[in-house]
This record gives C-alpha cells, structure tokens and sequence, in this order.
C-alpha cells in the first residue's frame, strides 16, 4: 500500500511538472530610462468581467497624432497570468496562450460613433505585453473606445 502511495505522489508530481513545462511566457527586457515622450492619457474603464480584468491589466493610454491630423491611439496590456499555480491552472484549461478579441469605436467632436470597428483576435503569451493599435478613420474623430472581451472562436 505504501508504494502505491509513493508511485501516485511520483506521478502526480511528474504530471504538474510536464504540464507546467508545456507553458510558454514571455520575459522581457528594455531600457530603465525611455527616451521616447509618451502623451499618456486618462481613461476611465467599465468593467463586466472580473476574470479577464484580473488576467489582462490595460496599462495606458497613449495617443499621437498622424502627419494629416488623424488621432492615433495605443494600448498596453499585459497578460499578468504567470507563476506555478497559475501556469498549472492554464495549461489544464487550454488557457495559455489567452485568447482575447477587442475592437475600437471612433467618435467625432460631438461624441457620435463614426465608426463601430471590427473584433479582431489575438494570442497573447503569459508575461506578455501587447498593444493595440489604430487610427481615426477622418480627421474629425477626437474620442475613441476599446472594447475587450475574451475571444468566442479558437484560431
């Protein structure tokens, strides 16, 4: 009886560890001090899903303008589900890498919709930062929104 015990606890052991090895993150490295001037905005979040909030963190806002006067906007998130139990947990949900669909909605000067966007999807590696992107469709548009949902369909 004893050895049966040792042998589950060996397996289950070996298990968690080929299941966490299968795990791929992102490490990172960059300078301390950027050089780049960001124009960081405010921004103000509705949130409905505590779950992709606690896995996704949207860090800043960022806009510029384009050389015709068009609003530029980017976005950085980082995929925060990193550590043991967490890559355990992923890996036996098929959760890594995060699959997450977002889309932008453009409003002119007098915060109408010009344009509603396309969900576009993306993977995103545990410990990765990504950003979204995108340009004002006319000159006139001055807000935007980013909609973000985890994805619905599987590459």
């Amino acid at each position: 009886m004893k050895t049966g015990r040792v042998w589950f606890c060996a397996l289950s052991a070996l298990g968690a560890a080929a299941l966490c090895g299968c795990q791929n993150t992102v490490n990172t490295i960059s300078e301390e001090e950027l050089h780049a001037k960001a124009h960081i905005v405010k921004d103000k979040r509705f949130v409905t899903d505590s779950a992709l909030r606690s896995r996704l963190v949207l860090k800043e806002v960022n806009t510029s303008q384009t050389g015709t006067g068009f609003l530029r906007v980017q976005v950085s998130a980082l995929n925060n589900r990193t550590g043991f139990f967490s890559e355990l947990w992923s890996s036996m949900t098929g959760g890594a890498p995060y699959r997450i669909s977002y889309k932008f909605v453009w409003l002119d000067e007098n915060a109408m919709a010009v344009s509603d966007g396309v969900w576009m999807t993306r993977l995103i590696q545990p410990g990765e930062t990504v950003y979204f992107q995108s340009v004002a469709p006319n000159a006139r548009c001055r807000d935007f929104i980013l909609n973000v949902k985890e994805a619905e369909d599987s590459f």
